[in-house]
């Protein structure tokens, strides 16, 4: 599998492509996103590996997504965190999020 930069639908699709990376301007419109995957997704053979280079802090991708994750420690902080503390803290996020409306 290879995964490149998200780009046209068209090109993912076409080249078989297996997973894209997702920036913070992919999730400005989450709707526009949430379209693209759908497309892309459908017409694959296999489902779409998504990623998302998020660190919290200065680089915080999830934060164009919704004000919820704004404040996400950064990695270095959430290093000094127990797996309990982090899970809790994407769990919380992770809900509060679903309710969003773009």
């Amino acid at each position: 599998m290879i995964m490149v930069f998200l780009t046209s639908p068209q090109f993912v699709i076409e080249n078989e492509l297996g997973g894209v990376l997702i920036t913070g301007k992919h999730l400005r419109s989450f709707d526009n996103y949430k379209e693209r995957m759908d497309e892309i997704d459908s017409n694959l053979k296999i489902p779409l590996f998504t990623a998302l280079d998020q660190e919290g802090g200065i680089v915080n991708r999830l934060a164009s997504f919704s004000d919820n994750w704004r404040h996400t420690p950064s990695a270095l902080e959430m290093r000094r965190m127990d797996t309990t503390q982090i899970r809790t803290l994407a769990k919380k996020n992770w809900t509060r999020t679903q309710g969003y409306q773009n």
